[in-house]
């Protein structure tokens, strides 16, 4: 619905006393009020690239295949309370790593840290350029919390691969 305001002539001409008049004319104000205040929270979202300082990182993402193991990079602080609403990877390298699958987390900085979404990424391949949806395990996060990005590409040998993760949040 559009709220247009009607003329007094046409006011004038509605049925009904004054206190009727006036109701039905505020409700048509109050659902359009409604309206826009819903087109103003869907619009809200918001997307962050998460990354760590470092030029190579910066350009190219983090390492999914380095065989180490599991590296933790700090990477977000929520300037307010928000719900985590989706996100994604982006492979900016192909990822092939013939022995074990690589799990991409973002976690709190809890002492217990809890994951707030994940991605695991399949050991016999991922074209560069392709995408793959966050799983959303947790969806609040407090302003102030850092989020955290866990990689954890366990095997002997090391593989190719590097993904930038997005991340969707709504201010709550």
């Amino acid at each position: 619905m559009t709220y247009t305001a009607i003329s007094a002539e046409e006011f004038r001409g509605k049925p009904g006393s004054l206190s009727v008049k006036l109701n039905d004319e505020f409700s048509d104000i109050a659902t359009e009020f409604s309206t826009k205040a819903t087109e103003i929270d869907t619009a809200s979202e918001n997307s962050v690239v998460l990354g760590a300082s470092g030029a190579s990182l910066a350009a190219s993402g983090f390492d999914v295949a380095d065989g180490s193991g599991g590296t933790t990079y700090g990477v977000f602080v929520a300037p307010f309370d928000m719900t985590v609403s989706g996100g994604f990877v982006v492979m900016t390298e192909a990822y092939v790593k013939d022995t074990d699958d690589a799990v991409i987390e973002i976690k709190d900085n809890a002492a217990e840290a809890v994951t707030i979404a994940s991605v695991t990424l399949d050991a016999e391949g991922v074209a560069a350029g392709a995408t793959a949806d966050l799983t959303i395990d947790e969806a609040s996060v407090s302003a102030g919390d850092i989020l955290n990005v866990d990689i954890t590409a366990t095997a002997a040998t090391s593989g190719t691969g590097h993904a930038l993760v997005v991340l969707n949040y709504k201010k709550v």
